[in-house]
């Protein structure tokens, strides 16, 4: 299953899905043999690419008006797919590794090392931080703006490398909100896929069913329950979540315990209530 989540409040919200087909493992040329010969990381790569396809032009067709930034990991950055981005008007930011794509890499490691290239460095007692970004690199006719960051840790002496491409046109003063919004596709992996999978007692990797209309129903369902306990986790409907609860996953079996032990007050869960989110942790 492809999953496009929304970020926002802390929460990534499921909006969205496409089922991968098998047939979604094979470009348009290829045939089974050409199949064999891939490794399991380029199978991945054709599934996902296209279902992201039929996905995105779903998406904007629901949403016509919504304003949205795709966050991508590395399997994503192709000239289909963002050329599928300009034709949808989205804006996207796609994690690159060095040989995924070689010739932006080239191109983008001699333009920062002209003395005009664009660098920065910022350094505190815990890391060096050194970032280095270019814009209108050419690829396939297509202009890419590329951002590379390397951080050492003072202490381990270990280094963190990431890099990214985009669309948005990268400047000094927004820089740093865009390699934020970056790193949000780390928080989309631990909040919203691992929660479901270990964290929240949902366990969205159990094989519920092994009929396939059966799954995308229990998937879906799966989906909205994650939603309702995000909600309840991270608005004031529960006051301080934490020290009430802990977990998700305590909250979840207190909940059920309290459905299945005890008399239900109609009158009560009829009330209209209003939720509320802190609107500070919504900021770009």
């Amino acid at each position: 299953m492809l999953e496009l989540k929304l970020v926002a409040n802390r929460m990534a919200v499921s909006i969205m899905n496409e089922m991968i087909k098998n047939e979604d493992r094979m470009k348009e040329n290829e045939t089974e043999a050409d199949i064999l010969n891939k490794s399991e990381e380029e199978i991945k790569q054709d599934c996902e690419l296209n279902a992201s396809k039929r996905l995105l032009p779903k998406f904007k067709e629901s949403y016509p008006r919504l304003p949205i930034r795709i966050i991508a990991d590395s399997l994503y950055p192709s000239i289909g797919l963002i050329e599928l981005c300009e034709k949808e008007k989205i804006e996207y930011i796609f994690v690159l590794k060095d040989k995924k794509i070689p010739t932006i890499l080239t191109e983008f490691l001699t333009l920062v090392s002209l003395p005009r290239g664009n660098r920065e460095i910022i350094e505190n007692n815990e890391k060096i931080e050194l970032t280095l970004w270019e814009n209108n690199i050419d690829y396939k006719g297509k202009k890419i703006n590329v951002i590379r960051q390397i951080i050492k840790n003072k202490e381990t002496e270990k280094y963190s490398k990431w890099m990214w491409i985009t669309n948005r046109e990268i400047t000094r003063k927004n820089l740093y909100k865009i390699i934020y919004c970056a790193k949000l596709r780390d928080y989309i992996e631990n909040q919203g896929f691992r929660e479901q999978k270990i964290t929240s007692g949902i366990d969205l990797e159990h094989v519920y069913s092994k009929d396939i209309k059966a799954i995308k129903v229990i998937y879906t369902i799966i989906q909205i329950t994650h939603l309702m306990l995000q909600i309840i986790e991270h608005s004031d409907i529960c006051g301080d979540f934490n020290k009430k609860y802990g977990s998700v996953k305590v909250f979840r079996r207190k909940f059920y315990a309290h459905l299945t032990e005890k008399d239900i007050n109609i009158e009560i869960i009829q009330i209209k209530i209003q939720i509320r989110f802190d609107k500070s942790l919504m900021i770009y």
